[in-house]
Parts: structure tokens; C-alpha cells; sequence
């Protein structure tokens, strides 16, 4: 037992020796600290271009939705506009008045179509916003009353 403690010695002497204990560093200087302030944490955000305003196409302007067409694509409507820039994102907003203060649909996608299935009938109007923050015109539609029951 003996031998055993002064072999385990002798090891602990030669990794101290060999640089093998734990070293402490010691605190950062003043010229350490100034250059840490210099260097940026987070790289600088980077802003969207923005692209030309989406054109809205489909449905047309004052366009009139009727019960029939309605019913045979099961009370889905297709909205489409142009591409503004190629990775945009796109939020649209379908709304019963022109002020959008009684929002019926707000929803962003990658692509510049979206489906979405009518619940009531009335006029509506709607806008595409980009991600850059580029709005298009405000166009509006009426679907028939009761051509989604």
C-alpha cells in the first residue's frame, strides 16, 4: 500500500511538472477589454431590397363570384398577383371593408397564390404586402350570398 501512494505521488509530481495541472488565467487586461468592445457581437442585419409592387390578378377587380362557379370549385377562391422579388414572402389580407379594419383572412405564404375557401358572402376586398414591406393596390370581389351553403 505503501508503494502504491508513492508511485500515485510520483505521477502527480511529473503531470504538475509536464504542465498538466489546471492553469488559471488570469483577468483580461484594459487594451483586452477595449478590443472585445470593438469587435461587433452580432453581425449587422440585413435589409430587403424591395422589389417592384405585386399586381394583383386573380380575382379581378369588381369581379362577381356567383353561386354556381363557386359551388363547382367547392367554395375555394384562387388569389394570385405577380412575383415581387424572387424569396419573397407575401402577407395577404382579404378583409369586408376597405379600411381592413374587419379582417377575414391574413395569411403569409412563399408563393404569390393562395387558396382559400370562402365561409360567407358579401363584398370583399384585398392586398398583397411583401416582406420588404411593399404594398400593392387594393382590389375587391363579391361572392354571391349563400353560394357557400
Amino acid at each position: 500500500m505503501a508503494r502504491l501512494a508513492a508511485v500515485l505521488s510520483a505521477l502527480l509530481v511529473a503531470f504538475a511538472a509536464a504542465g498538466c495541472a489546471k492553469q488559471v488565467r488570469p483577468d483580461p487586461t484594459a487594451a483586452e477589454w477595449e478590443h472585445a468592445v470593438d469587435v461587433p457581437a452580432i453581425a449587422p442585419a440585413r435589409v430587403k431590397a424591395p422589389g417592384p409592387e405585386p399586381k394583383l390578378v386573380s380575382p379581378a377587380d369588381g369581379v362577381e363570384i356567383d353561386a354556381k362557379k363557386l359551388a363547382y370549385d367547392q367554395g375555394v377562391i384562387v388569389f394570385t398577383w405577380s412575383e415581387s422579388t424572387a424569396g419573397s414572402l407575401y402577407t395577404v389580407e382579404v378583409a369586408a371593408d376597405a379600411n381592413f379594419t374587419k379582417v377575414v383572412l391574413r395569411k403569409t405564404v412563399r408563393f404569390n397564390t393562395l387558396p382559400f375557401r370562402m365561409t360567407s358572402g358579401g363584398r370583399f376586398f384585398w392586398r398583397v404586402r411583401t416582406d420588404a414591406g411593399v404594398l400593392s393596390n387594393v382590389q375587391s370581389f363579391s361572392v354571391e350570398p349563400g353560394a357557400q351553403d
